[in-house]
């Protein structure tokens, strides 16, 4: 699972972490790629430059296994 959090307003830092619901934060976006299915969990204070970039990765991400 990748988490998405927010370093300054224009650049987003993504980590990998353990796949876990202790991990989920309502300040983060968290990304979990299962090949062809992608889910995305939006912490209610996520800010939506964060929304953003997790969707263009896991746009990004369906694109390089369906190739």
């Amino acid at each position: 699972m990748l988490i998405a959090t927010n370093i300054t307003q224009r650049y987003v830092c993504f980590v990998q972490v353990p796949a876990a619901k202790s991990r989920l934060r309502s300040g983060d976006v968290f990304i979990l790629d299962m090949g062809l299915k992608v889910y995305q969990w939006n912490g209610s204070s996520a800010s939506v430059f964060e929304k953003h970039k997790v969707v263009s990765l896991s746009i990004l991400s369906l694109l390089s296994v369906i190739k």
